[in-house]
């Protein structure tokens, strides 16, 4: 549970959304179906959710377009804002990339912080 609060950020919410969406995309074929139930302490990851953290990823970001921006190197909000602006995504979708892939979760994490999503879809913070 001490997790919950984290996915309260935008960086938290678009990859998950999209991986559970490619479980129904690659996974799913209409008939009886397995249950996917993702274990977030779980270590190591299968086939299924390999394919759907693959699927994810490059449906946030094609890695052809994250591969020439190489924001990595030397993440700066500066870099960060021009190739959200470039890709018409928000900007915490390639912050939250640069601090998976660098596995330094401190940058950008007042701006990250900053973001949730209940701002997004008219929430106030007393209201579920």
């Amino acid at each position: 549970m001490r997790d919950l609060a984290r996915l309260s950020y935008l960086d938290n919410f678009w990859f998950p959304l999209c991986h559970e969406l490619a479980h129904i995309a690659l996974h799913f074929d209409g008939e009886e179906s397995e249950a996917f139930f993702d274990d977030l302490e779980q270590n190591e990851v299968d086939a299924i959710e390999a394919d759907a953290d693959r699927w994810a990823t490059e449906a946030l970001i094609p890695s052809e377009a994250w591969q020439a921006f190489d924001l990595c190197l030397n993440p700066d909000l500066a870099q960060i804002n021009a190739f959200a602006a470039a890709h018409r995504i928000n900007p915490v979708i390639p912050a939250g990339r640069v601090r998976k892939e660098t596995g330094n979760y401190k940058l950008f994490g007042r701006y990250v912080a900053k973001q949730k999503v209940r701002r997004f879809w008219g929430m106030s913070a007393g209201r579920n």
